[in-house]
């Protein structure tokens, strides 16, 4: 597991946003099961604030507690995952819409440079990498909207998906076109239409290709 510690809080904080970090990003794999004490050692930290975080972040469905002390991260079923497509087409073109007439064109060279860094790793297949500049992108962008109160919801969406992203940002090798162009595109032209559109056809061909 790729988990670092977050310093300047406490240790309880810092295991849930660690691992609230670590799932996001796709750090484990659906099915997975994982244990208090294997997490523990892995951050030198005790099991009780583990165990808190673990505790928290099940109410948010990142994982599920079972009877015999061992963390599992849910299975994703096809009924359940296509749910959560239409919630982050639904939930990020909004957000998406309501940022674009707070963009600078400082902003627009961020995502451009967020985008090229995507690329550079998807090209040395450090998926990883690709999983979360491409997050930083997408929030970004969100975040541009000084008034946006959406960003939670993004995230436990992205949350519940995270399992799956490491094996998107694989195939994403396989596309022969980069969607971020579009929407960097559309937010130059300030096209909400054009935007809605990218935005949808990124999300459902990064994560339903197998």
């Amino acid at each position: 597991m790729d988990i670092n510690l977050i310093e300047g809080r406490t240790a309880q904080e810092t295991a849930y946003l660690t691992l609230r970090n670590a799932a996001m990003v796709g750090t484990f794999k659906a099915g997975q099961q994982i244990t208090i004490r294997g997490v523990a050692e892995k951050l030198d930290m005790s099991a009780t604030p583990i165990r808190e975080a673990f505790r928290r972040l099940s109410t948010e469905r990142a994982f599920t507690v079972l009877e015999n002390r061992r963390i599992m991260i849910p299975k994703l079923n096809q009924s359940r995952l296509e749910e959560l497509i239409e919630l982050r087409v639904s939930l990020e073109t909004h957000a998406a819409v309501r940022a674009i007439a707070h963009l600078s064109d400082r902003r627009i060279e961020t995502l451009i440079q967020l985008d090229n860094e995507a690329n550079e790793a998807l090209k040395k297949k450090d998926h990883a990498t690709v999983v979360v500049t491409n997050q930083k992108f997408h929030s970004s962008l969100y975040k541009s909207n000084p008034e946006q109160i959406i960003m939670p919801m993004i995230e436990s969406v992205w949350l519940q998906i995270g399992p799956v992203l490491k094996n998107a940002a694989r195939s994403a090798m396989l596309l022969e076109h980069d969607y971020h162009i579009d929407i960097i595109g559309a937010l130059k032209d300030r096209d909400t239409k054009a935007l809605s559109k990218a935005i949808e056809s990124d999300i459902r061909t990064s994560i339903l290709l197998k």
